[in-house]
């Protein structure tokens, strides 16, 4: 009878914790119902924000999607007032993913760039990060002549350089104006691309 007595414990521990586990699982099911839009929106707003701040004499933007792009293009985006292009593109760097935001005018010129997050070295490859690395490609055209890497975390500033290089080309792509040379995303070499190949 006790053995009785002990599984009949067992199996109203089971459906305890059962129970248990079920109203938590609403409860966070409902809780994510309530947030996930408000989440949502606050992350949409701070896009928007981001790409006003790089490109900023546009009124409004329309996401531009393209069959072929460069492979770190994430997103590109047109200004409906034709001012230009933003383009987001994710690169590694040193310590792991780099996200980056690059406006575009509509003569092919930089208007701002921004580092959107990255995991590079307090000190080295953060730099990539301040005014003084960023402000040396406002104003660049696909060229990038004068911007230098940065002593000391050259993979990071290569990196980043590779990025905008790969956004002149997404925006390129974007435009109609793209001649068939091709990013190499690791040295940022170009090289021509034969039709058909």
């Amino acid at each position: 009878m006790t053995k009785l007595k002990e599984n009949k414990q067992y199996i109203m521990c089971i459906v305890v914790l059962t129970a248990i586990c079920l109203f938590i699982s609403a409860a966070l099911a409902l809780i994510n119902s309530v947030t996930l839009p408000v989440i949502t929106e606050a992350s949409a707003k701070r896009a928007e924000a981001a790409r006003i701040e790089v490109l900023p004499e546009a009124d409004g933007f329309e996401e531009i999607i393209l069959e072929e792009k460069p492979e770190t293009v994430t997103q590109i985006f047109e200004a409906t007032n034709g001012k230009g292009y933003v383009i987001m593109s994710s690169v590694k760097g040193y310590g792991g993913a780099i996200e980056i935001i690059c406006g575009i005018d509509e003569n092919g010129c930089i208007t701002q760039t921004k580092t959107l997050s990255h995991g590079e070295t307090a000190g080295l490859g953060a730099k990539i990060d301040t005014d003084e690395f960023i402000s040396q490609y406002v104003g660049k055209d696909v060229a990038l002549e004068g911007v230098s890497t940065i002593s000391g975390a050259t993979i990071s500033s290569t990196a980043y350089r590779n990025a905008i290089k790969e956004a002149f080309t997404a925006y390129e792509m974007a435009a109609g104006t793209y001649s068939g040379a091709d990013v190499d995303a690791v040295s940022g070499a170009t090289e021509s691309v034969e039709e058909g190949e």
